[in-house]
């Protein structure tokens, strides 16, 4: 694309590839920008908690209830414990 904006190409006639090919190799770069440019707006990411009714995910006391609820209701039944995963990762 660059090429056809310097080649002074009508903005109408410029092709962009839309391919797997040409985009797989730049979503993750575009991510990654995404995530370094909101990272640091701890606002932004508190508000987006918020409005999916998560508000308060950062504070201790909802993270445990919501664990306790997750475990009461066994929505965590399929989960390997933590502890297993880390002597895998040991041997």
């Amino acid at each position: 694309m660059a090429l056809q904006v310097l080649g002074k190409v009508e903005p109408k006639d410029i092709k962009l590839d839309l391919g797997v090919k040409e985009l797989r190799g730049k979503v993750v770069g575009w991510l990654m920008m995404a995530w370094e440019e909101l990272a640091v707006e701890e606002h932004m990411i508190r508000r987006g908690w918020e409005k999916c009714r998560l508000g308060k995910i950062h504070d201790s006391a909802f993270q445990s209830h919501a664990i306790s609820e997750c475990l009461t209701k066994g929505l965590l039944a399929n989960f390997e414990p933590l502890e297993d995963r880390e002597e895998e990762a040991a041997v």
